[in-house]
């Protein structure tokens, strides 16, 4: 009796070792997954504030060649 309560003991002493194990290999996987989608934000981050900045200078682009025509036409009714 005391030999399978032994034995008893020492199989869920090996579960609880296992079970351990299988929670720190859990919990690294999920830190390595999460740290590859928010290197995946950042990323993500940077190439939409790469976009952003380059609508603003084609925005700014624009609005100068339209400013620029508008002068043109002033200049030639002007002129004429």
């Amino acid at each position: 009796m005391v030999q399978a309560l032994q034995q008893q003991v020492a199989q869920l002493e090996m579960r609880e070792q296992q079970l351990e194990e299988q929670g720190r290999q859990n919990e690294e996987k999920v830190m390595h997954e999460l740290a590859v989608k928010i290197k995946a934000i950042e990323q993500l981050k940077i190439k939409l504030e790469e976009s952003n900045q380059l609508v603003k200078d084609r925005t700014k682009t624009v609005q100068e060649l339209s400013g620029n025509q508008k002068f043109m036409v002033l200049v030639f009714i002007e002129e004429n």
